[in-house]
């Protein structure tokens, strides 16, 4: 993405990108970089960075948004909009959803586990080209209403 190596790549070179949520700015240098693999490793491999991102893990604090990119061609993006996992892609989503997780030589341990303990298995569909992963929500994050006090019922408004 703009980087000096990626304008003569061919078509097997995946590169994979963030987008920092406090200055809106690409990061210089991309996260991930793998050479001559296919489409199907570059998408299994995307879906670990996918997982990590979602989790925290690895340098992804902080980050508004991931991209996969073959060469100078953008594949896919992944954000997190209102607290679900937004995955969009015109080239590849099909590929994404049906893939299984295998990890980069740097990367490890799977996430698909750890992933699902806190999303929703089943997606949803947004439009032709975007899917969100809802997270679990526990029913603690949704506060405590045992207290009749605390919430008015309709005769004493």
């Amino acid at each position: 993405m703009g980087q000096y190596s990626s304008y003569f790549s061919g078509p097997c070179d995946w590169y994979v990108y963030k987008r920092w949520m406090d200055t809106d700015k690409y990061d210089d240098k991309p996260e991930q970089t793998w050479r001559n693999i296919s489409k199907r490793t570059a998408i299994s491999r995307f879906k670990h960075e996918i997982f990590a991102y979602a989790l925290g893990k690895y340098e992804y604090e902080g980050v508004k948004a991931i991209y996969l990119y073959s060469g100078r061609t953008r594949v896919c993006r992944v954000s997190n909009v209102n607290n679900q996992l937004v995955i969009e892609s015109k080239q590849g989503l099909q590929h994404l959803i049906n893939s299984k997780e295998t990890m980069a030589p740097t990367r490890y341990p799977e996430l698909t586990k750890q992933f699902f303990d806190i999303y929703c298995k089943n997606y949803a569909r947004l439009d032709v080209y975007k899917i969100a992963y809802i997270p679990k929500i526990p029913s603690t994050y949704l506060g405590d209403f045992d207290d009749d006090n605390e919430v008015p019922v309709n005769d004493e408004v």
